[in-house]
């Protein structure tokens, strides 16, 4: 590591090319005025090894900084940059006026995947600063679009973003350049080639052992572009079946290769989508065509933790949002009518996430684009919302559970009856507040003596004789739910723990058939749980990695919940509309597993460790790609839908 620091911090600053061309990492110096501007001779004297500075002080340390990590932006000047810190960013007119002064006519740099503007989103270059006709300096040929030109030459870079690389070939005496674009896949298949001619030819020359090795790394080398492949599957799932849904005429979740192929094109048009025909491994067939419905659920992000930490979250969010969820079923209701339009109590599951969008905060806006397992539904996409909302209930879920007689068989469901009247004697139509704290007020209101966290049987029996689910019951039928909730059975019945044992749950219906990939609440717990993980794996990990980094000591990996909570609330305003809702960050943060040993670190947890355990898996196989890639590509005639 250190040779290569040193070899790094050796590297020239800068290069030109044909006495025309300026290359470097990042962008121009701050000092762009006439009368500040940096000379090429000041940057070329400016001798390595030399680290990045540290502070910003001098005029060599913010040049040096500059040429490493400015970007180019489309307004004039100089302004702050959105990576933040110190980096700034240069328009036209700075680029212009330094190549103007030291007789250049093109500046080219990487440092960022191409596609801040939209034209260029997927692409391996980007053209900034644009060309007028009669401009100074005159550009180098035709070719040139403009005056500052990223190059990236890393093709899906990090196996997740979805970019084609590209390199400039410049014309020597010829004069002129081309911009050559690829993407990994060819590339790396390219080279695949060009070795297994290279072996074929040398074959005699060559031992058995050697020829294994070359098939063991093609194999590895396979299997490293099929991960990167899924990854992009998994972020992009949601756009790729609104494309597969508006081509399957037959609504059977099939679809012929061609238009399964043309589907994928037109969301992910850099990968060679043809070549993965036949690979079951990842597209599975039935009688010659594609069920993508299987497509898009076997791989799946999901939190695997090899210690079992931070697991509680897949149980907090469920539980707040069937809260939520029986708090708002009026307004639900209500709204779910207004846009069933032929009124036999079916909407699609667009319209059912618009309405979770709205009532209750369950999901943003963007995350209601993203429930493809609800969305695929056995009644053509559309959801029966009384069978939703009416399985809706209130569990009373002892640790050690009570069997019932004959006589008191009644009681657990009466349970759910009083909890439905309390809240709705609560007055809070909302789900600003849990089903637990509104509990709670009721049977402390009924503890109106001494206020210690008991009840009596008769206060109890008192509290409940008003509500309407209790209106019609006898004396024995209340003493018999009071005798049913006394954990102990000493006559007095300590709420505080009795609140603990509700919870809200569904009575899931219907049954999984053929290509049905899942159906009502289940479903949907899983499509909110899975967009919170792509979200934190793919937007928000590595920002809040880096910032988490700048807020503990240097080579530590723990912080505290509150340092968490507050990267990913910024993180998350800094996303406009938000990717994640409040309460979503809050669940996120309450069922972190923290250090329990005492010293500095108790109260702390390992971030690295958090995001290292979001992993995308093989729900067929039962791996994360990670190890099917360390495997090898496997066989993909072992492997077919039944």
């Amino acid at each position: 590591v250190d040779a290569f620091d040193g070899l790094v911090n050796s590297l020239p600053l800068m290069s030109l090319v044909d006495n025309s061309c300026v290359v470097l990492h990042g962008g121009l110096p701050r000092h762009h005025q006439p009368w500040l501007r940096v000379r090429i001779e000041e940057i070329d004297r400016m001798r390595r090894p030399l680290p990045m500075p540290t502070t910003m002080d001098t005029r060599s340390e913010q040049t040096l900084y500059d040429l490493m990590w400015a970007d180019p932006m489309e307004r004039p000047g100089i302004g702050l940059n959105e990576r933040g810190g110190d980096i700034r960013s240069f328009g036209p007119d700075v680029t212009q006026g330094f190549l103007d002064a030291w007789g250049m006519r093109l500046l080219i740099r990487s440092h960022e995947v191409p596609g801040r503007q939209p034209s260029f989103r997927g692409r391996g270059f980007e053209w900034w600063h644009p060309v007028v006709e009669g401009d100074e300096p005159k550009p180098i040929s035709q070719a040139q679009k403009g005056y500052c030109l990223t190059v990236f030459s890393a093709s899906e870079y990090c196996g997740c973003a979805a970019n084609a690389g590209s390199y400039v070939v410049f014309g020597g005496i010829r004069g002129g350049f081309q911009i050559v674009e690829y993407t990994a896949v060819e590339a790396e298949r390219s080279l695949m080639a060009e070795a297994k001619s290279d072996l074929s030819v040398q074959a005699a020359a060559r031992q058995q052992p050697e020829a294994r090795r070359f098939a063991e790394d093609r194999s590895l080398s396979q299997g490293l572009l099929d991960r990167g492949v899924i990854d992009a599957i998994v972020e992009h799932k949601h756009k790729l079946l609104a494309e597969f849904l508006a081509v399957d005429r037959q609504h059977d979740w099939f679809l012929k290769p061609e238009n399964w192929t043309a589907c994928c094109h037109r969301v992910l048009p850099l990968i060679p989508w043809e070549s993965y025909i036949g690979k079951t491994s990842i597209v599975p067939m039935k009688d010659g065509r594609v069920c993508y419905t299987l497509f898009l659920t076997r791989f799946q992000i999901q939190f695997r933790n090899k210690l079992g930490q931070h697991s509680g979250f897949r149980r907090k969010l469920t539980d707040q949002m069937f809260e939520g969820l029986l708090r708002a079923d009026y307004s639900l209701r209500e709204t779910l009518q207004a846009v069933d339009l032929n009124g036999d109590g079916c909407v699609s599951a667009e319209e059912f996430a618009s309405a979770l969008v709205r009532f209750g905060k369950f999901l943003t806006p963007e995350q209601a684009k993203t429930l493809y397992r609800t969305t695929i539904m056995p009644e053509g996409g559309s959801i029966r919302v009384e069978d939703f909302l009416a399985g809706l209930s209130v569990r009373f879920a002892l640790s050690h559970p009570k069997l019932t007689t004959g006589e008191t068989d009644f009681v657990p469901a009466q349970l759910d009856a009083i909890c439905r009247d309390i809240l709705d004697l609560s007055g809070v139509s909302s789900a600003k507040e849990s089903i637990a704290v509104t509990l709670r007020r009721f049977f402390e209101e009924a503890d109106n003596q001494r206020k210690h966290g008991y009840l009596e049987p008769e206060e109890l029996i008192a509290a409940l004789k008003p509500l309407r689910s209790c209106s019609s019951l006898s004396e024995e039928q209340l003493k018999a739910i009071v005798e049913y909730i006394d954990f102990n059975g000493d006559r007095r019945i300590n709420y505080v723990e009795l609140l603990n044992a509700f919870c809200v749950r569904h009575a899931e219906g219907g049954s999984q058939t053929g290509s049905e990939v899942g159906q009502g609440p289940k479903a949907l717990v899983e499509d909110m749980l899975e967009a919170v993980h792509r979200v934190l794996h793919f937007e928000y990990a590595e920002p809040l990695r880096s910032l988490l980094r700048r807020l503990t000591p240097p080579g530590c990996t723990r912080c505290t919940p509150a340092k968490f909570e507050k990267g990913l609330s910024v993180l998350n305003a800094s996303a406009g509309n938000g990717l994640l809702t409040t309460r979503q960050i809050q669940c996120l943060v309450e069922t972190l597993d923290l250090d329990t040993q005492s010293g500095e670190l108790e109260g702390h947890f390992d971030f690295e460790q958090y995001f290292g355990s979001l992993r995308i898996v093989d729900t067929m196989a039962g791996e994360d790609t990670d190890e099917r890639a360390d495997g090898g590509g496997g066989d993909d005639d072992d492997e077919s839908l039944e």
